[in-house]
């Protein structure tokens, strides 16, 4: 990773520094990497779109100067080139993923999707039933490998994101639904077995314990708040 002071700035002069290590040399960019500037990275959500639209991406979008971290498989030193960014939600928006390309054996995967979990469904007794993803939000279902339904939009990447085995998904839904139901929060725990990515570089063949928390409506919570507050939710 690069340190903020010094993201923005043109490649590291030696070759060995581009391959990073605790003592390499950087320039500063010119223009500081402020937090006014970060909001408004992040806060781009039409950056992707524009981008696709002759003249407007590098009107309306946010750019920064970027260069490749080198290594032993890519030793190759490149110099720093413009990008446009933007808010990453249209190629994962948990930062799972990238704990994932360190390896990661211990995870909390905080998802905070704006779809609910489909009820309707008895996933625990489900024989025959054919997922599609839409069963709760696609940030928790793409990583099983459904809802795939955006692969032909040029903006969004999620069906790239699968690391999980597909048959992993409904016991989990089955869980979340008995969660549901009970009133509890949507948090499971499971032991999983990192699939091979290499869209993402991932190699898999390890297992990660994870704690997956959902949003959800959770009356035993809502039940412990007071009068006033029950109320003011009810309306």
């Amino acid at each position: 990773l690069v340190q903020s002071f010094a993201f923005g700035g043109s490649a590291p002069a030696k070759r060995a520094d581009q391959m990073g290590g605790e003592a390499a040399e950087l320039h500063s960019p010119p223009r500081p990497f402020c937090l006014s500037r970060a909001i408004g990275m992040s806060s781009a959500a039409f950056a992707a779109k524009m981008s696709t639209m002759p003249g407007l991406g590098g009107f309306f979008n946010p750019q920064v100067d970027m260069w490749p971290v080198s290594s032993m498989q890519h030793p190759r030193p490149q110099e720093a080139m413009r990008f446009m960014v933007g808010d990453g939600g249209n190629l994962e928006n948990t930062g799972l993923l990238a704990m994932l390309q360190r390896r990661a054996t211990r995870v909390v995967s905080l998802i905070h999707g704006s779809d609910p979990l489909d009820a309707s469904v008895d996933y625990c007794n489900a024989a025959g039933y054919m997922p599609t993803g839409k069963e709760i939000s696609q940030q928790f279902s793409n990583l099983f490998g459904y809802d795939k339904t955006r692969a032909d939009d040029q903006c969004n990447f999620h069906v790239y994101n699968q690391v999980f085995k597909s048959e992993e998904y409904l016991p989990l839904m089955c869980e979340l639904r008995k969660l549901h139901d009970a009133g509890r929060p949507l948090t499971v725990n499971a032991t999983l077995e990192v699939q091979r990515n290499d869209w993402w570089g991932i190699e898999g063949g390890w297992t990660v314990d994870i704690v997956f928390a959902l949003l959800g409506k959770s009356a035993s919570f809502e039940a412990l708040l007071p009068a006033e507050t029950q109320q003011a939710l009810s309306q």
